[in-house]
């Protein structure tokens, strides 16, 4: 890659965090937020705290200027010291003054926007907005810019809404600057100085300074402050993306980057950090080489032909597949070379049992490693199997290895490749959702074919892989539904951008995936169980195609994709670390399975002008709120905008992902259930629901109930099931319970099994090749 290409990528690599002017507020989970924090009672009124009797106020909203964010009182700690505190930040604002027409129109409601012009040098554009009565031509005018966000007034309207400041180009937001002050008074030029600081734009800073260090040559000693300030600030964030980068598995771009790190920018105390950094990948390239080295060498003492061959074969695979993700599995080899007590079969029995098990499981005999390495092989094959035949026969061979049970594959399944074949997959023609053929958004976007049994089309899903993508690194993954009006290639795209123009997911290392969740065309999310299914589908297909950390998997969607975000992420809560739907309803099934919410985390995005979201989603959002112990929810409101994809709101949502890992499976759970295939929750699947609920219910009939299912593990080695089916699949993970005493089963009361759990390789396997889950395995599975 080019020397530009390498810097503009790394330089461009993340968005400025969004935050307000105002006092700062870290969470439970650890997101940090700003602005001036009010307790209020609900948020359909919005009423603020006020003398009288009632004393809860169970949410937070946090007022950052351009937006209002909502939390769980009790996701706060101390929340009480939080409530009135004063602006920490001295932002630098400028204030823009335009000319407003005389009468204006209110608007009240605000579709999407088309025909929008750049800014102009006076901050202000045109643009045409989609309302209830039709489209309407607007000019605004940037009314107040600070280094965090912008206000932007309708000047023939009454509207003013609000943007992030990173989502303005910086040559324009330079234009707007400088009419914005008298460039002739030093004062006014270092305010754009300390602006382009604190909104973390630093290449905008050095160049505005290097002008004013010419220009006015008196400030010489202020300037050279702010030269060391800049020069600080500029090498913490290159050493963060660094480290970023090298985490997300990018290891390329982050060495190739730290080698052309510009000295004069960034000050010899961040340089030496970088030194460091590039010395951590010399050092692991040296110790790759030495693991190649030692493993022939250690290979040729064998004495035995036979064995030696067969040496030879493992020490290929291993040498090939040694990398600077897998190295750490060789830790115990390599820590052997000196041990004179060990002999060449002994460390080569560390080197592969450690590349089966990782270097926590590394093992000094032979004989038991290359069996091992057998099982693992037929793990494999097992995995892939098409047929329930060929399953068969490899599970009889395996399960027939001396010394290899249940206990020992599951150990090894952590370090295996994906299963699912994703060789040959050819990015996919982008097609509009009224049949034209357009030009490829993402040119690397893959399209899988998801097909029944008999070889049918059922459906296809998309999905962007990040750079330098690598089996042996585990990687998070957004599942994005689609609005009505894009495609799924279009939101995978929104998501991870093109190879060209990388966007946050592939700076990030996420992986996307886009399911064609409904059928072409379609323009509403009618609560179908077959959507959920889709969804689930491609989510147990991409885990076990792609090297997917099955803790690190978020469900988004905007508009449609948000409705149905909203429901599936209540019906599947178990699935996934967090959903995010962004412009969606919550009005219909969420109603009634809100009490699923638990069990996943929340942010939801929506504008202050969209439908009377607000309003529409209190029903559920402030059930939430008010369990706020139990809910891991932030609600964040743009001020003044309407049913958009909020491009601006993206980073903090990568942001928020990165604090949240899928949490623990609970020990007691309560289910809802509105539907025959919102059946599997946790480690219970009922397979006879009797009943799916049809919302809205037709005129003059009353909706049932929802279908509760409860699944209670003890303390006592007893588990507890209530549900209304007859039929029920309990899958079991040893480690909750205490494996040498019975275990009593009882379902509706009735007692159904009590004996010993033995766990078993065909569970395990079948749960894994199922689900592609390798987070929550099944070491037993019962069927009653």
């Amino acid at each position: 890659m080019a020397l530009m290409a390498l810097v503009m990528f790394l330089a461009n690599g993340f968005d400025q965090a969004i935050c307000a002017h105002g006092a700062e507020i870290r969470l439970k989970n650890g997101m940090i937020i700003s602005g001036k924090a009010t307790p209020i009672q609900g948020l359909a009124q919005l009423q603020a705290k006020t003398p009288g009797p009632i004393p809860i106020y169970p949410i937070i909203m946090v007022d950052a200027g351009w937006q209002k964010i909502f939390v769980p009182t009790r996701q706060i700690p101390d929340a009480e010291k939080t409530v009135g505190q004063p602006d920490l930040f001295p932002w630098e604002v400028f204030e823009l003054k335009h000319h407003k027409t005389g009468k204006q129109q209110v608007l009240a409601q605000l579709g999407g926007f088309r025909n929008v012009t750049s800014f102009d040098e006076f901050g202000r554009r045109r643009l045409e907005i989609l309302t209830q009565k039709g489209p309407e031509n607007v000019i605004q005018g940037i009314s107040r810019l600070t280094p965090k966000y912008a206000l932007i007034d309708a000047l023939t309207h009454q509207w003013e809404s609000g943007v992030a400041t990173s989502s303005l180009p910086t040559e324009i937001l330079s234009d707007i600057l400088r009419k914005a002050i008298d460039p002739t008074r030093p004062k006014d030029r270092l305010a754009i100085v300390r602006f382009y600081l604190q909104g973390e734009l630093y290449a905008e800073a050095q160049k505005e300074l290097e002008s004013v260090a010419m220009e006015f040559p008196e400030l010489k000693d202020q300037v050279d402050r702010m030269r060391v300030e800049l020069i600080q600030l500029r090498g913490r964030q290159f050493v963060k993306q660094l480290q970023e980068r090298k985490k997300q598995g990018q290891h390329q771009l982050a060495e190739s980057v730290a080698r052309l790190a510009p000295a004069e920018q960034l000050g010899p105390v961040v340089m030496r950090d970088i030194e460091a950094f590039i010395k951590q990948y010399d050092l692991a390239r040296q110790q790759i080489e030495l693991a190649r080295l030692l493993l022939g060498e250690y290979q040729a003492q064998i004495a035995n032909r036979e064995l030696r061959e067969r040496v030879a074969l493992l020490r290929s695979e291993v040498s090939h597949g040694l990398s600077f993700e897998t190295l750490p599995r060789l830790e115990a080899f390599l820590r052997s070379d000196k041990d004179s007590t060990l002999s060449a079969e002994e460390k080569l029995a560390l080197a592969f049992s450690g590349w089966v098990f990782g270097s926590v499981g590394a093992s000094t005999d032979l004989a038991k490693t290359m069996v091992l390495w057998d099982a693992q092989q037929l793990v494999l094959q097992y995995l892939k199997a098409e047929s329930s035949e060929t399953r068969e026969n490899t599970l009889r061979q395996l399960t027939a290895l001396e010394g290899v049970g249940w206990k020992s594959i599951r150990q090894m399944i952590p370090q295996l490749p994906p299963f699912r074949d994703s060789a040959g997959l050819e990015p996919g023609q982008v097609i509009s959702a009224d049949g034209e053929v357009l030009e490829p958004l993402a040119n690397d976007m893959l399209k899988i074919t998801l097909r029944s049994d008999n070889g049918e089309v059922i459906f296809h899903y998309q999905a962007i892989l990040p750079p330098e993508y690598d089996p042996a690194h585990r990687y998070p993954m957004i599942v994005a539904l689609r609005p009505e009006d894009r495609t799924t290639a279009a939101i995978a795209t929104w998501w991870a951008g093109t190879a060209d123009r990388p966007g946050n997911a592939r700076r990030r290392g996420f992986i996307v995936i886009a399911p064609e969740y409904v059928p072409d065309g379609a323009t509403k999310y009618n609560g179908e169980g077959v959507a959920h299914l889709k969804v689930l589908a491609a989510l147990a297909d991409a885990r076990g195609r792609f090297s997917v950390d099955a803790d690190r998997v978020y469900l988004a969607g905007h508009a449609m994709g948000g409705d149905a975000a909203f429901d599936m992420g209540m019906s599947h809560a178990d699935e996934f670390a967090g959903v995010i739907p962004i412009c969606g309803r919550a009005d219909t099934y969420c109603k009634y399975s809100k009490g699923n919410a638990r069990f996943t985390s929340w942010y939801v995005v929506a504008g202050e002008l969209d439908r009377d979201l607000l309003s529409i989603n209190a029903n559920v959002l402030e059930f939430m709120f008010k369990e706020g112990f139990r809910h891991d929810l932030m609600l964040v409101q743009i001020h003044g905008r309407g049913l958009e994809m909020y491009s601006d709101e993206m980073s903090r949502m990568f942001e928020w992902m990165e604090l949240h890992p899928r949490s623990t499976a609970p020990a007691d759970i309560e289910w809802l259930s509105l539907r025959k295939t919102d059946s599997r929750c946790f480690g219970l699947s009922v397979i006879d629901l009797p009943r799916t609920l049809i919302i809205p219910q037709p005129a003059g009939t009353t909706l049932p109930s929802p279908q509760i299912m409860k699944f209670r593990i003890t303390p006592g080695n007893s588990v507890y099931i209530t549900s209304p089916g007859k039929r029920h699949v309990v899958r079991l993970a040893a480690e909750a319970f205490q494996i040498d005493e019975r275990v009593n089963i009882t379902i509706n009361n009735s007692r159904k099994f009590r004996d010993f759990l033995v766990p078993d390789v065909r569970s395990l396997l079948e749960e894994l090749r199922q689900s592609g889950d390798r987070t929550r395995l099944a070491d037993v599975v019962l069927e009653f």
